[in-house]
């Protein structure tokens, strides 16, 4: 039987020899003297170093928490080349229309409307929409993307769609070409969350276009689904000029150009006679530069071969779950396109469809010559997925 003495020793001992542990706070010293101050110098250090880890691992986790409320995540791609994955999705979720422009995006959006009885969104705040879209789809995303407000159709709570043109479709700008033939996808990808805000998008006003313009931008990698829509290159280019011609008859601007065969041609025919100057600083291959100098509106026919191409690098990049179709299914197999819409947006059928009004075909606006050069110049720049998917338009 141990005596009181010999107790105390065993157990000053068994402190002594295991110092890893972590010791107990504010438990009673056993020992005095010189003993007794380095075991509070040893109780002590260690309490404090326990205390300095526990608050950072608290401060971890708040931070963590924090990310998780917000379902914020970082837009930079990761070492392998993609893009993180959400913390957790939005609700409701997100879904590019990745389409160039002229290409079936509004129609797109108002047949999900009409058909579902659910609002969608846009990334520009002076979208053609009425009432203009102003109100932020997110809270805690102030820069958008934008909607219309409970008071026109509620939200659906599965997927809505968000009108996007990312980058390089502006081929009508002298100082643009340069960004359209040497886009990066990182370049194309952030533009895709690019967003047109005018004035201060928590103020609802009547006119939205009466407030200062300026871009905002949201993390691109809150997108995880996207519909990416082909349109007929003939068709899409003379609509482009359309664009062109009604933005310009809206304005101050002197309209140079008739909204006709001849009209178009004209324009044409002087975008081509800039030519050197508009690439004279952009390295290009000789093939290319001579296919585009007898190409008809080449710079039309550059950037939607472009842009295509960065859409698909833009899917494989963030791993985007896409849906790709023609916008000229609308017309020729409107019974089957809607159900694949419905089903892949996992949104109800709870209205009549939007009727569907086919566009004018252009084909007579073109020569053979021209078509034959368009598609060459296309062929040449397009990236193989790019090619697959348009190739039918050129009778391949």
């Amino acid at each position: 039987m141990l005596t009181q003495r010999t107790v105390s020793e065993s157990k000053g001992k068994d402190m002594n020899v295991a110092p890893r542990h972590a010791p107990t706070c504010g438990k009673s010293l056993f020992s005095r003297g010189l003993f007794l101050a380095r075991r509070v110098f040893r109780s002590r250090l260690h309490c404090t170093l326990l205390a300095l880890v526990t608050l950072l691992g608290l401060r971890n986790l708040e931070l963590q928490n924090s990310l998780y409320k917000t379902k914020i995540n970082a837009s930079s791609p990761d070492p392998v080349g993609g893009f993180k994955n959400k913390i957790r999705p939005r609700s409701p979720e997100p879904v590019w229309v990745l389409a160039y422009p002229n290409s079936g995006t509004t129609y797109t959006l108002a047949l999900m409307e009409q058909v579902t009885n659910y609002s969608m969104a846009t990334n520009y705040m002076g979208d053609v929409l009425q009432p203009v879209p102003d109100i932020p789809l997110y809270e805690d995303l102030p820069e958008g993307p934008f909607w219309r407000g409970p008071s026109i159709k509620p939200l659906p709570e599965t997927t809505v769609l968000v009108k996007t043109h990312c980058a390089g479709y502006k081929e009508h700008h002298k100082e643009d070409a340069h960004k359209i033939y040497s886009l990066t996808v990182e370049t194309f990808i952030r533009e895709c969350g690019r967003t047109t805000i005018y004035g201060d998008p928590s103020k609802r006003l009547v006119n939205s276009r009466e407030r200062q313009q300026r871009d905002g931008y949201y993390d691109s990698s809150e997108v995880q689904k996207a519909l990416h829509i082909f349109r007929n290159p003939f068709d899409n280019l003379v609509a482009r000029f359309n664009n062109y011609h009604f933005k310009k008859s809206r304005g101050s601007h002197r309209v140079r150009y008739e909204k006709n065969r001849e009209g178009f041609r004209a324009f044409c025919h002087d975008r081509n006679a800039d030519f050197d100057e508009k690439y004279r600083d952009i390295e290009m291959t000789n093939v290319v530069k001579e296919l585009a100098k007898r190409t008809i509106c080449y710079d039309n026919a550059m950037a939607y071969v472009l842009w295509h191409n960065r859409a698909f690098e833009t899917r494989d990049r963030m791993k985007l779950n896409t849906l790709q179709f023609r916008y000229e299914d609308y017309e020729t197999k409107f019974g089957e396109t809607l159900p694949r819409l419905l089903k892949f947006l996992d949104l109800p059928e709870r209205g009549t469809p939007l009727e569907f009004h086919a566009g004018h075909h252009y084909f007579d606006y073109y020569t053979q010559e021209d078509r034959e050069n368009i598609k060459a110049l296309v062929k040449e720049l397009a990236s193989e997925r790019t090619w697959e998917a348009i190739r039918g338009y050129f009778g391949e």
